[in-house]
């Protein structure tokens, strides 16, 4: 099973339906697959102008990393030398708070990754999950 246009599609869809209910601050959303690789964009047309780079970077680390966006923001405390390694090497494109969430198949093979900034990150989290999960994939907040 490979993650597709079509279901990238769904799950901003679903995004969306997630945010409107839940009255959420204008938000961006990006889908990217197994290999980093952008399926789908979209950017509420009233959300900032780096929204979408954020949330495409929040995807982009997951597969980039093995870990969702929030595990790196935990696991980067502390270790502020490493961090500063690590975001030169990955050209800034990391970013360490919640909202970068794995899409996996039923059996648990990475498919992609779902990122949505706008919100608070912990909304920015639950919103990526109810996505994922409406579309009965199973959304991973921490990855390996």
């Amino acid at each position: 099973m490979s993650l597709t246009l079509a279901t990238a599609l769904e799950i901003l869809a679903a995004a969306r339906a997630a945010a409107i209910a839940r009255n959420a601050k204008p938000l961006a959303y990006a889908v990217v697959d197994a290999g980093g690789n952008p399926l789908a964009l979209q950017r509420d047309e009233r959300a900032g102008h780096l929204r979408i780079q954020i949330a495409l970077n929040k995807a982009w680390g997951c597969i980039a990393l093995g870990m969702s966006s929030g595990r790196l923001g935990r696991a980067i405390e502390g270790y502020t030398d490493w961090w500063v390694g690590l975001s030169g090497t990955a050209g800034g494109r990391l970013v360490p708070s919640a909202g970068g969430v794995f899409i996996r198949s039923p059996d648990g093979v990475v498919l992609g990754a779902l990122g949505i900034s706008g919100e608070a990150s912990a909304i920015d989290q639950e919103i990526a999950v109810e996505a994922i999960e409406a579309l009965d994939l199973e959304a991973d907040t921490e990855g390996d």
